[in-house]
């Protein structure tokens, strides 16, 4: 698949200072089976990092969205404008890094289900 969106500036160096900071998970609810949102928690409405989310503050990530997300130990793991993906030919389309980033739609659905949940900072045009 081919990747138009343009690459975003550098990345930001420090999550917590960030005015824009959170985290990524996955969110679903009884009477959403197989479905769910890709979401961003702001730290500022959530709850906590090990907690469930509280939907009063989940935004779900969109296409446009630079996210850069870091590792425990403070790794930067991607920081790239979201994109859609599909999950082969015929599977599901995604919110997802795009493919120049060199993640896989699996690794990013693992990220999305990790517990705690990944630190991220999420800016919007």
């Amino acid at each position: 698949m081919w990747d138009r969106t343009p690459a975003p500036g550098p990345a930001p160096e420090r999550w917590d200072d960030h005015p824009d900071r959170g985290w990524i998970s996955d969110y679903n609810e009884q009477g959403m089976e197989s479905f769910f949102l890709i979401v961003f928690e702001p730290a500022d409405t959530a709850r906590s990092r090990n907690d469930g989310s509280a939907p009063k503050g989940l935004d779900e990530l969109r296409p446009g969205d630079v996210l850069t997300v870091w590792d425990a130990d403070g790794t930067v793991l991607l920081h790239d404008r979201l994109t859609i993906r599909r999950d082969g030919w015929f599977g599901p389309r995604h919110v997802a890094p795009p493919a120049r980033s060199g993640i896989d739609v699996e690794t990013w659905l693992q990220w999305l289900r990790r517990r705690p949940k990944l630190r991220a900072v999420r800016m919007r045009s």
